[in-house]
């Protein structure tokens, strides 16, 4: 039995990205390709990069999940008290409430530009067991004793979150999902040449915002990405 979104060791990903990255290498010989990674992806390819390296030219975090969102005291208390619990029961679903607002900010459907595939991005989010969060809390608390990433890193967020249990139209403009103050200062401890980079209005998926401002979000990073190329 599978259940969508389930892991319970963010390095059982290190297969997958290091056959991506053999195909890439293949028809690209003799170059280091960078990894683009979002949200929980970011965490993922972050934690990948410490643990391979040598492997890429460049890492690129859209809204990276490197930090559990609330105060310290909830974050200390989810890792050192609810983790374990969660790990000795790791497939038991946690009652959370549940919200839209980031697909309604992103589909076609909604106030959104784009097509969803109702499966592989429902409007809610699969449900969230023990055992993959624990595994985040794991990344996180890695994160927060500090990476040795070998490569330059660009981290992109919005200037501003908004969180709220109602839908608000500030959304539209706003990271809706997590803390991009937390990001920001998560970001800075994965290695010794970490940019970030906040673009204005951006939604959590900084390069599905409107138009206009995921242009921005793309001139940074191509003009990031040559500058590194050129040294």
């Amino acid at each position: 039995k599978q259940s969508p979104g389930y892991i319970d060791d963010l390095a059982q990903y290190d297969d997958e990205i290091g056959a991506a990255l053999a195909l890439i290498k293949l028809d690209h010989p003799g170059t280091l390709p960078a990894i683009i990674a979002h949200s929980t992806g970011g965490l993922v390819a972050a934690l990948w990069a410490e643990n391979h390296p040598g492997q890429i030219g460049g890492l690129v975090l859209n809204a990276p999940w490197l930090a559990l969102q609330g105060n310290e005291w909830l974050r200390g208390f989810a890792t050192t008290v609810a983790a374990p619990i969660w790990r000795s029961a790791p497939e038991r679903k946690l009652i959370l409430p549940k919200f839209d607002f980031f697909y309604r900010s992103i589909s076609a459907n909604e106030h959104g530009e784009w097509v969803l595939h109702p499966l592989w991005r429902p409007r809610y989010s699969f449900d969230i067991q023990g055992g993959w969060l624990a595994a985040i809390l794991a990344g996180h608390t890695r994160v927060r004793q500090g990476l040795h990433i070998d490569v330059p890193v660009l981290t992109l967020t919005s200037t501003k979150s908004h969180f709220s249990t109602k839908y608000s139209t500030k959304m539209q403009h706003a990271d809706s999902v997590l803390d991009v103050q937390a990001t920001a200062h998560r970001a800075v401890q994965l290695g010794n040449r970490v940019m970030v980079h906040k673009i204005p209005n951006a939604l959590h998926d900084v390069y599905a915002s409107p138009e206009p401002i995921r242009n921005k979000a793309f001139d940074a990073t191509f003009a990031w990405l040559d500058y590194f190329n050129d040294l």
